[in-house]
């Protein structure tokens, strides 16, 4: 599932409950399309199911994972 504003689901003709895919630098993964009470231009994703789509590296400036990092 992806958490999404409604003006975005709109803006982007999709429908509410729509299989999308979602892709990253490193994987991507199919998920439904859900309205979400969440700023506009922001998607919101559920660990572990969207682990894959997280680098297995760390960010060089502060030695943690960058699934702490905001892209």
């Amino acid at each position: 599932m992806i958490l999404l504003n409604r003006a975005d689901i709109n803006r982007l003709g999709l429908q509410i409950d729509q299989r999308v895919t979602v892709r990253s630098e490193v994987g991507s993964m199919s998920a439904l399309a859900r309205a979400f009470d969440i700023r506009a231009g922001n998607a919101l994703m559920y660990y572990p199911e969207a682990n894959l789509l997280v680098p297995a590296t760390t960010d060089p400036d502060r030695r943690r994972p960058r699934s702490n990092r905001c892209w």
